[in-house]
């Protein structure tokens, strides 16, 4: 192998490093997000003890894996295609770049609640914040399934997929709902 062969089978290895990277921590910091929700409705001081942990725990997430995580991603992704502007006529990169597109606007979704949240603003309500976590998951969901069955499946198949896991994902958050009010209840 050559030096070529090794820097670029280098730099793909730490693309995929990267999206890993960035979905756990969007995982993580969208989870924080809810806790810190849920600490809003405390009594003081454990209200105030909280809030500050939290925040300071969101800041971490976002500015030192988040944020550097995704520039790596986008940086090494026009890398690819500048080392290689061949990718940009195969449909499939369309794909691809149709969902950086949905992944970047939930990033920027993310930033603007960890912004409100970061002024002691009440965003949206726990169930939302619960829903709204389960898209980063059904984001890496479809990016795999899209990257393994990028042959086989065709767009009829594709949008019905992804409708199917929206509503199973929908109903799964509802259920865990319905069961956490029971055994509040209880």
């Amino acid at each position: 192998m050559d030096t070529t062969t090794d820097l670029t089978a280098f730099l793909r290895a730490l693309h995929v490093f990267a999206l890993v990277a960035y979905f756990g921590g969007t995982f993580h910091l969208v989870r924080l997000f809810l806790a810190h929700r849920s600490a809003m409705a405390n009594w003081e001081p454990d209200r105030a003890i909280l809030l500050k942990a939290f925040g300071g725990m969101e800041r971490k997430a976002h500015y030192f894996l988040v944020w550097p995580a995704l520039l790596t991603v986008i940086t090494l992704s026009v890398w690819y295609v500048w080392k290689e502007p061949t990718l940009l006529v195969d449909p499939f990169t369309h794909v691809l770049l149709g969902f950086a597109t949905v992944v970047l606007g939930y990033h920027l979704l993310v930033h603007s609640l960890y912004r409100r949240l970061g002024r002691g603003e009440a965003v949206w309500n726990t169930f939302g914040l619960q829903l709204f976590a389960q898209g980063a998951t059904a984001l890496l969901f479809i990016l795999t399934t899209i990257l393994i069955y990028r042959e086989e499946l065709g767009w009829t198949a594709g949008i019905i997929g992804l409708a199917v896991t929206g509503v199973i994902m929908l109903f799964g958050a509802v259920g865990s709902r319905k069961m956490k009010a029971e055994n509040t209840d209880a």
